[in-house]
């Protein structure tokens, strides 16, 4: 059964939840503050572990939304903390209860109603616990947090602090990755362009809606079409083509049937004609093709 709750409701279900869970809790957060750690580790069963995965850049260290005590707090509590600088989900799993809350609750003193004045949230709960597709959806690229790199954060942020948020680089010791060639099907755009003022969407975030357009063309997805599209030069690049590519990059397991790879296929069309600042779309009889700006 799924229900719907508020930020007070969520905080009490999420006590429950914590003191009955005996194998493991999964939390996937933006932002992670030290008071919010705290009181969910001392709802938890001993028996039960808890594994973080958060977004925690320097960005938010600097302005307050994270702090690098919750980190620490972690790492001393034997709590499996890594950071990923691109996320933005707010997952709560319960591994034995076969439960899991997905919402816009940050793991925060003010996301879970641990103060006087809280942030309104809702979250959404699910008799199921995150499976291990979806896991790995949240942790792709993540860098686990050891007590060595916990230091070298330290240190980065002390030479920072001082400069306004948008100054900010990404961390150093975050390798730039190579390019993505494969992706789960919640990559990609999965609502009209003209919907996503209005519609929920798995690829593009509630508070990036009215940047739609440098969201899509910064996204890996729309980066790997136009390297696909400049490595055929002069071949063919038309619907069939690129649906063959996304059937093949696809790493849901099952893999969607054809009628679904074709619907990524149609609504990514969509989104290279509305936004891309680096393809364009030619239509021919019976099918449509891509093309780089320019050529």
């Amino acid at each position: 059964m799924s229900k719907l709750f508020s930020t007070k409701e969520f905080q009490e279900v999420l006590k429950t939840c914590a003191s009955q869970e005996r194998e493991e809790i999964f939390v996937a957060t933006a932002f992670l503050k030290l008071g919010a750690i705290e009181w969910l580790h001392s709802c938890s069963h001993a028996d039960c572990s808890i594994r973080l995965v958060a977004q925690l850049s320097p960005r938010h260290f600097v302005e307050g939304s994270s702090d690098i005590d919750a980190v620490k707090y972690c790492l001393d509590n034997d709590i499996e903390i890594s950071l990923r600088n691109d996320l933005h989900s707010k997952v709560y799993s319960f591994s034995s209860l076969n439960r899991c809350f997905v919402g816009s609750a940050n793991l925060t003193r003010r996301g879970l109603a641990l103060t006087a004045v809280s942030n309104h949230e809702t979250t959404g709960s699910h008799d199921t616990k995150i499976d291990r597709g979806d896991e790995q959806k949240l942790l792709f690229g993540a860098v686990p947090i050891t007590n060595d790199l916990l230091a070298t954060m330290i240190a980065q942020l002390n030479d920072v602090m001082h400069l306004e948020p948008d100054q900010l680089e990404p961390w150093s010791f975050v390798p730039e990755q190579g390019r993505q060639k494969e992706f789960f099907s919640s990559e990609f755009p999965d609502v009209p362009p003209a919907e996503v003022e209005k519609s929920l969407s798995a690829f593009l975030p509630g508070d990036l809606q009215s940047e739609a357009s440098s969201y899509f063309c910064n996204s890996k997805v729309h980066r790997w079409v136009v390297d696909l599209v400049t490595e055929k030069e002069d071949e063919y690049t038309n619907f069939g083509w690129l649906t063959s590519k996304i059937h093949a990059a696809l790493l849901d397991d099952p893999v969607p049937y054809r009628s679904g790879v074709k619907e990524i296929c149609g609504l990514l069309f969509e989104w290279i004609e509305a936004f891309s600042d680096e393809l364009e779309i030619d239509q021919h009889a019976r099918t449509k093709s891509l093309r780089l700006k320019n050529i």
